[in-house]
């Protein structure tokens, strides 16, 4: 299974994945926590009774609240089926990431930064977050510490299993402030022949209007045509006018990690832009697909819940009128 390019959805636990819960769970600690020098066997891990009903149940209950209290529950998909799932609670000093399991098969994937990143987008930059980790787990504490994890060099509380001890080690993470960041140029196209509005898709499968970046020493303008260019393979294009209004949001931490802290988020500029010519190549690099739609088929198109296009349906209709 260790292919990369598999379709993999991240996104807000729902009743129903209970079940599937358990099975990640049961099916990572049997795969996981084994180990001779602490005399754990799969035979103990089995005694907690992972599938049982009360169990199960309960896990039920966390996703029926999960987002609307101190908890909240992200999973990974794959064919629908739950293969990974990230539990993160909030606490007056500390939050914490509770649990964070993907099944062995769709492990070294990036499964769970994505997971991670969900999860530290609900709770929030002001606190610390901490976790527990089992200490003989060399690859989880690689992993956390890739994140931005560190140990405390404190040894929390032992966990206990069929009487036998697991010792856990403390790591917790310090999220860089974004406050003082600027946020990054950017200018975006609506895009139309005659009634019809350019929509495109990104490899991710998100649907967006053309844009791009300002880099430096551009103004927007340049920038636009050269992204036009760049993603559509056409110069058969006239400016129309600029909007007089910007669109202006935070970006989440998978972003604010990718770009490595240099932004907070995009201020885009929008321009009407009339396609004068017949045919047009998409970047197979940077986009999947496109697609012509009217104003109305566009706004029910276009997708608003992509970490960089927060707000994007509001601002579509907007542009539209």
């Amino acid at each position: 299974m260790k292919n990369k390019n598999i379709d993999i959805n991240i996104a807000d636990s729902t009743l129903g994945d209970e079940k599937d819960l358990v099975f990640v769970l049961k099916t990572t600690w049997l795969a996981t926590y084994p180990n001779k020098e602490h005399g754990i066997t799969k035979e103990d891990i089995l005694t907690k009774d992972f599938d049982s009903e009360k169990k199960t149940s309960a896990w039920r209950d966390t996703i029926k609240n999960s987002g609307k209290k101190s908890k909240y529950i992200c999973v990974a998909k794959h064919n629908n089926k739950v293969v990974g799932f990230c539990l993160a609670s909030k606490k007056k000093g500390l939050n914490e990431l509770g649990v964070l399991y993907i099944l062995p098969d769709y492990q070294r994937m990036g499964i769970g930064i994505k997971l991670m990143d969900r999860a530290v987008d609900w709770l929030g930059r002001k606190k610390k977050i901490f976790l527990e980790v089992a200490s003989f787990n060399k690859n989880a504490i690689a992993f956390y510490e890739k994140y931005g994890f560190v140990k405390t060099g404190a040894t929390s509380r032992d966990r206990l299993i069929n009487g036998k001890v697991m010792p856990e080690a403390e790591m917790t993470l310090k999220l860089k402030q974004f406050k003082n960041l600027p946020y990054r140029k950017n200018v975006g196209a609506v895009f139309f022949k005659g009634n019809k509005y350019l929509l495109v898709q990104l490899s991710d499968g998100f649907w967006k209007m053309p844009q791009g970046g300002v880099h430096d020493g551009e103004i927007k303008k340049q920038t636009l045509m050269r992204e036009l260019k760049e993603e559509l393979g056409t110069d058969k294009f006239k400016i129309i006018k600029e909007f007089p209004f910007r669109h202006q949001y935070n970006w989440d931490e998978g972003t604010l990690r990718y770009t490595n802290y240099r932004w907070r988020g995009q201020k885009q500029t929008f321009f009407l832009v009339e396609f004068t010519g017949d045919k047009i190549t998409i970047d197979k690099e940077e986009l999947k697909d496109y697609k012509w739609l009217t104003k109305n088929e566009l706004i029910k198109a276009v997708d608003s819940n992509h970490p960089l296009l927060k707000g994007y349906k509001k601002l579509v209709e907007k542009l539209l009128k």
